[in-house]
């Protein structure tokens, strides 16, 4: 496509990390000049044409393109070689939106296949010629790569290096690198979870003093926090010589102390509270109630009975008798009303007293001692008002 900058970048990897000269045959030459011969004619990009003498990849064309390679896109970059036709190597990475370590996985694995895998054309014909091959084959790849990954000094690289060389010469390089790099990853994040993976990977490495004294900092904390003698038993069981473990030893002293005294100190209650809240309310039910209401009915008795009139009597053809009776009827009902509104008062006054008793009681709370109000009702009759009240002990 026309993307410059990633143009540029795949360039600028291939000058870092290649440092490869393949020589064809003599024949092979003679293809290779005539291709750069037509080369220089073409409106080529000068920065791109091979120097005069030199006997480099003339006859290759290197392809980047994006490609889509399942639900991901990947950076593809392909070598073709352009006597025969075919392809010589390629490499892949996936696009992860690091444009920079993209580029430098696709170099590093086209670098890995054309080392391993790369056919010169002819090399079925003739022997290839390599020149400044001082070292075997496995060597020389197992140094190439080495330094491939110590110009990236990135983890994928080191990674990558270790999957393909093991037991090679920078193996233990590697593994430095990427436990320095663990380790600094753990430091950043600064957490539990991260030392923890840290330690799984290093459970002996050079900051695995670190990791656990950050496990000890979080644990100290935690028990701080919840200050409990479970807790703090947990922290020292763990971390028996740990940051904490003075302090913890004193708190459970005095946790124990503490639960001791509280142990020995009676405890008391009031037992009655309930009923006696429940007596309180209603008494005072029953008496605003009451009150009120028998005193409304004694007044308009007492009025009928005033206003009784002689004359209407007479003209009714009542008898004398007859209009004492009837008048003393009203005057008796207004006494019976002025009698239950008494009464209601002073049973209401006596619920309320008995419930200030009560809910005044004290006493020591045992294990499993209990007194609570089960029901109540009230209920409204022709003479006041009855009440119901359920207690369970």
């Amino acid at each position: 496509g026309n993307d410059e900058n990633l143009y540029k970048m795949v360039r600028s990897e291939l000058i870092k990390n290649s440092k490869i000269e393949i020589v064809a045959s003599d024949e092979e030459r003679a293809a290779l000049a005539e291709l750069r011969k037509k080369s220089a004619e073409l409106n080529y990009d000068k920065k791109l044409q091979c120097k005069l003498g030199e006997e480099i990849s003339a006859n290759s064309r290197l392809v980047i393109s994006t490609q889509q390679r399942g639900s991901k896109d990947a950076l593809v970059l392909e070598l073709f070689s352009a006597e025969k036709g075919c392809l010589a190597a390629s490499g892949t990475a996936t696009m992860r939106g690091n444009p920079e370590q993209e580029v430098a996985e696709a170099v590093y694995n086209l670098l890995k296949n054309l080392l391993g895998d790369v056919k010169m054309p002819g090399e079925d014909v003739k022997q290839v010629k390599v020149q400044k091959l001082a070292a075997p084959k496995s060597n020389f790849h197992d140094t190439v790569a080495c330094e491939y990954a110590r110009g990236e000094a990135k983890d994928f690289a080191w990674k990558a290096y270790l999957k393909d060389y093991p037991d090679g010469k920078c193996a233990a390089e590697a593994k430095e690198e990427l436990e320095k790099s663990a380790c600094r990853k753990a430091e950043e994040k600064n957490s539990v979870d991260g030392w923890r993976a840290y330690l799984r990977d290093y459970p002996n490495g050079k900051c695995a003093a670190k990791a656990h004294n950050e496990f000890d900092n979080a644990a100290c904390r935690n028990a701080e926090k919840k200050n409990t003698i479970d807790d703090w038993k947990t922290y020292l069981k763990v971390f028996p010589n740990g940051t904490c473990a003075a302090e913890a030893q004193a708190a459970i002293q005095k946790l124990e102390t503490e639960k001791s005294v509280k142990a020995n100190e009676k405890v008391t209650y009031h037992p009655h509270k309930a009923a006696g809240i429940s007596l309180l309310v209603t008494g005072a039910v029953v008496a605003a109630a009451g009150v009120a209401t028998f005193h409304i009915f004694s007044d308009k008795e007492y009025d009928k009975y005033k206003k009784f009139d002689a004359q209407k009597a007479v003209s009714q053809g009542w008898s004398e008798s007859k209009f004492i009776d009837e008048a003393n009827k009203h005057r008796k009902r207004s006494n019976l009303f002025r009698i239950l509104e008494i009464t209601s008062g002073a049973a209401g006054g006596a619920l309320i007293v008995t419930g200030v008793v009560l809910t005044a009681i004290k006493k020591d709370k045992p294990d499993d001692g209990r007194v609570s109000l089960s029901n109540f009702s009230v209920a409204p009759a022709n003479d006041g008002f009855y009440a119901a009240l359920g207690f369970e002990f």
